[in-house]
Parts: C-alpha cells; structure tokens; sequence
C-alpha cells in the first residue's frame, strides 16, 4: 500500500485514474483513463466508472496499484495528500501554471499523432478547453476543434492539448511546451 493510500480514503464520487489493460499483442498500448469512483469495498479496493474516448466502462473490485487494470490517484492528488501528511514541503511541489483563459496558445495533437497551433476557445477547467486551429486550414478559415479536448496526460497517444511556456522565448524564438 503506498503512503498516499493511508493519507487519503477513496470515496463515492471522486476521480482517479484506472490503467487500462491494452491488448495482448500491444496494438494498443495500456493508458490512464480518468474514472469515477462508483463503490468502495476497501481503502485499496473500489468499483469505477472509467470514462474512455468510446464510452463509459464498468469495472468492480479494482486493486489500487500503477499497473494495468489498477487504479490510483491523480498526481495532483498525491502532491495534495502529501503536503497535507507534511511530508513534502510547499516548495517542493511545482507550482501550476495560470488558469487557462480563451485566446491561450497551446499544441493539439490530433489522432493521428499531427501536431497543431491551436488556442483556446472555451476553457471548462485548466485540464479540458474547446480549442480552434491558429492557423487556417485549407479552407482559409478559422476551425474549431469539433469535441472538448484535454490536458495532455502520461499514456495519451492523440487528441490531447500541451499548454505553451509562458516563459520568454530563446533567441531562436522557438515555442516551447509547457
């Protein structure tokens, strides 16, 4: 059990993150996937609601742990948990980035792996925004990112946003991701 599983208690309602289990051949890779807590049958045991990109999944009795069909909690969680167990001082947890607003530049990453300058349209949460492409398409007209798109997370492989630094730009003025 780690040591966040004793600061914290799941409950009924709360998110988390569930390991999908991939295929056997690899084909498609194990990925976190945000879940809701449904049940809860031990601190390290829960039923959750994962929500992945084609619909809602129902899984019982889930071990807490970081390997595939196991849940645990978001790394925001873990900083929070551990900072209020006093294990970590404030200092050494990275500070988050302003909220996001509408006009924010960010990278989108499509599907297919493509990378685009896009920016924020609406933002529901500093980790879900509406989003339209910078620069036009070949239409010659600005598009908007047809679905509500994500903050990048460990194991998305496409449709997901980077934020863009907000630290000043290298001499080369390349962008950099946030």
């Amino acid at each position: 059990m780690s040591t966040t599983a004793t600061i914290q208690q799941p409950t009924v309602g709360r998110l988390v993150y569930y390991k999908s289990a991939g295929s056997a051949d690899g084909t498609y890779p194990s990925v976190f996937r945000a879940a809701l807590v449904t049940e809860v049958h031990s601190p390290t045991n829960v039923s959750l609601c994962v929500f992945n990109p084609t619909g809602l999944h129902f899984v019982q009795n889930v071990e807490q742990g970081d390997g595939p069909m196991q849940w645990d909690w978001m790394p925001y969680q873990k900083e929070q948990a551990a900072l209020k167990a006093g294990l970590v001082n404030e200092q050494s947890v990275p500070k988050a980035l302003a909220p996001l607003q509408p006009g924010d530049l960010v990278i989108y990453t499509d599907c297919q792996g493509n990378k685009h300058k896009a920016a924020v349209e609406t933002a529901w949460s500093d980790q879900c925004a509406n989003l339209y492409y910078t620069e036009p398409l070949l239409t010659g007209f600005r598009a908007s990112i047809p679905t509500s798109v994500p903050l990048k997370m460990p194991g998305m492989s496409g449709n997901y946003f980077e934020r863009v630094d907000t630290t000043p730009l290298k001499a080369d003025n390349t962008e950099h991701i946030g």
